[in-house]
């Protein structure tokens, strides 16, 4: 078995696409046969709407609800995260997002084949909510193994859709609070520098929602 807990940092999120993205990830939807917690990071959220659905999640799904202090971003609230959290696995998620239903499934599969990956993601769509069908308007085809050769930027692997050991991302010091956006490039690219392993799943898993 692999010990993971789901972490997922919110704020002002919408609170119907929160709540789906929640339940995509919970132990209702998934195929997975283990238990797993599921924590959400709330980054200083305002929107009364959102704040309901957090109330909604503790008390009907189980998900634990953390605080962040002050606003500090994707970046403060998931190292927040990772100072709660004990589980030797996180798996990440937008708070809008939607996972496959056997993402987790397929992903823990392969840590147990492949336990010296330090980071493990898989390939996405886009969508619009625009479209009542939710067509891809983009989807990501990333290699098994990408480098810093293949995308000197640093996308190594798609963030949201990842597992990865917490004490690799730990070693690596983290994500740095100056990155609003582009935190997870720059924590991919510190990773990769020190050796770690980063590899993405071939099968699409997860459902990115692009609005703006």
């Amino acid at each position: 078995m692999i010990d993971f807990t789901v972490l997922i940092p919110v704020y002002n999120t919408n609170a119907s696409e929160l709540i789906e993205c929640v339940f995509s990830l919970s132990k209702k939807n998934q195929t997975i046969e283990q238990e797993y917690n599921i924590i959400v990071v709330d980054d200083c959220s305002t929107n009364l709407e959102t704040i309901a659905a957090l109330k909604f999640l503790e008390s009907v799904l189980g998900c634990k609800i953390l605080r962040t202090e002050t606003n500090s971003g994707t970046s403060g609230a998931l190292n927040l995260g990772h100072e709660y959290i004990a589980s030797e696995w996180i798996v990440l998620s937008g708070s809008s997002d939607i996972s496959h239903r056997d993402r987790l499934k397929l992903q823990v599969d392969h840590l147990k084949q492949n336990p010296n990956i330090d980071v493990l993601g898989t390939n996405l769509y886009s969508f619009s909510d625009k479209d009542i069908f939710r067509k891809p308007t983009f989807t990501s085809g990333h290699a098994y193994t990408r480098t810093l050769k293949d995308s000197s930027y640093g996308w190594l692997t798609n963030h949201g859709t990842v597992i990865y050991k917490n004490a690799s991302v730990k070693k690596a010091g983290g994500y740095d609070l100056n990155y609003r956006r582009g935190q997870d490039v720059d924590l991919w690219k510190r990773m990769f520098n020190l050796g770690m392993k980063i590899h993405t799943l071939a099968e699409v898993l997860y459902a990115w929602r692009r609005d703006k």
